[in-house]
């Protein structure tokens, strides 16, 4: 029988990050406690898969290895850090993105 994992799933922004973009050493312990228990952090972010990845090896894995993956981009990217390596991506058509950013030429919205 294959063992059950289990995860927690963290925004970024206003959740585990404060209002300096940081995170807390308490917070931190407390996410490294989680790890010793084998309790995978996974971080969710709208934010760029480059963004999450600096700020989780530059502000969270800083001390210990605590987040390993990473779902970015509104969960268009799913990535690996540790191995470096991308599970899932899907990006918009080049053509639907040039095509949006016209319609937003023309209504004068900032894209």
């Amino acid at each position: 029988m294959k063992k059950s994992k289990k995860v927690i799933f963290l925004d970024m922004d206003g959740t585990l990050l404060n209002s300096e973009k940081n995170i807390t050493e308490m917070t931190r312990n407390i996410l490294y406690q989680l790890v010793q228990k084998e309790i995978e952090i996974i971080l969710i972010s709208g934010r760029s898969n480059v963004s999450m990845e600096y700020i989780a090896n530059t502000r969270i894995n800083t001390k210990y290895p605590i987040i390993r993956y990473l779902i970015s981009t509104d969960g268009t990217m799913i990535k690996d850090i540790k191995e470096d390596k991308i599970i899932y991506q899907n990006s918009l058509n080049l053509k639907i993105v040039f095509d949006l950013i016209k319609e937003s030429q023309k209504i004068e919205t900032a894209f």
